[in-house]
């Protein structure tokens, strides 16, 4: 087994050992500590052979792996977002700090019993799941508990169409945007990115471009209220996007501060997130009993069980089978399996 010391050079701390019968050391830093780590990872590399990893920290790590996941840019945002929180919650909890050791030393048992998001906890899997084995031998997210997801928090859809042309009429030029927001059920992302070569009016479809996922990319049948909001928008010869400003692209916290808010308190109702118009775009159809498998296909929804998850306490479609075949069966109009009527 090979061992080394740790020594006092000038300022600092540096290890040393013994390679090829030549004395190796490790470079001078600043605490013992620092210079045990260096000395460690050098005599494990001897030790292990052609098994040993490269020490790399998990910010590192994460960098790799944001480098090669090919994803949506609102995607690749959300997920540096997550990865940064994820490390200021191990912090915080006590445990090797996610991004200063190397990542090999962040355990199971360093992040178990922490309180921490399911989304972080999901960011967390992926980055390790992708770094075995190359780089590490444990999924340290592996040891954390996934909370459920809580679905349908803040909804707050507007209850009727007379409510989204109140604010559509307070926010002035941008009313044919929030109109087809809720018209499309269209992502805020989706419906900036929107070009006026993803409308048919011919066949009255909009295409979503999709901002989440590569499948996120869907056709969504316009009502006449939508066709009228798309066709009373001006083209500006600058750009090829539908809603800009001055023909540049729209800042989503600029539409929301300047826009969304005003026009919110001014229609005289109370505040709610831009996400509401797609809410409300999922409450108008399942109120009308719009099937939830077809909402699921408009939404962009990977299963019918997100959108069922998400939004499934608005169906009617479902109860009102239920009870239809309830009251038919009661009346005995319903003949049983089997029966020669049946037949």
């Amino acid at each position: 087994m090979q061992r080394g010391t740790i020594q006092r050079h000038g300022l600092g701390w540096r290890g040393s050992w013994r390679e090829d019968d030549k004395r190796r050391v490790t470079k001078t830093k600043r605490t013992q500590g620092e210079a045990k780590r260096l000395l460690k990872a050098e005599l494990d590399r001897l030790e292990l052979g052609p098994s040993y990893r490269e020490p790399i920290t998990s910010r590192e790590m994460a960098d790799r792996y944001l480098a090669a996941h090919h994803a949506q840019p609102n995607t690749i945002t959300k997920l540096r977002h997550n990865l940064k929180m994820i490390c200021m919650v191990i912090a915080v909890g006590g445990a090797v700090g996610l991004g200063v050791q190397p990542a090999l030393d962040l355990l199971c048992g360093d992040v178990g019993g922490l309180d921490v998001a399911a989304s972080l906890v999901a960011a967390l899997r992926q980055v390790y799941s992708w770094g075995i084995p190359k780089l590490v031998s444990e999924n340290p997210g592996l040891g954390v508990a996934r909370p459920q997801p809580k679905r349908g928090r803040n909804q707050r859809p507007f209850e009727n169409w007379g409510e989204v042309e109140r604010v559509a009429e307070e926010a002035g030029r941008w009313g044919p945007m929030i109109i087809l927001a809720v018209d499309t059920g269209a992502r805020p992302g989706e419906l900036l990115a929107l070009e006026h070569r993803h409308f048919d009016m011919a066949a009255g479809i909009a295409l979503l471009p999709g901002t989440k996922t590569q499948g996120s990319r869907r056709s969504v049948f316009l009502t006449p209220r939508g066709i009228q909001a798309y066709k009373s928008i001006v083209r500006d010869i600058r750009t090829p996007l539908v809603f800009h400003r001055d023909g540049q692209p729209v800042d989503r916290q600029w539409w929301w501060g300047h826009v969304w808010v005003p026009a919110v308190k001014l229609a005289g109702l109370e505040p709610r997130p831009i996400y509401s118009t797609r809410h409300t775009f999922s409450f108008f159809s399942l109120m009308a009993g719009v099937p939830v498998a077809d909402l699921s296909v408009e939404l962009g929804h990977d299963n019918v069980a997100i959108t069922s998850e998400t939004y499934g306490h608005w169906s009617r479609e479902q109860g009102n089978r239920a009870a239809s075949l309830r009251a038919a069966w009661a009346g005995g109009t319903i003949v049983e399996p089997g029966t020669a009527e049946s037949v």
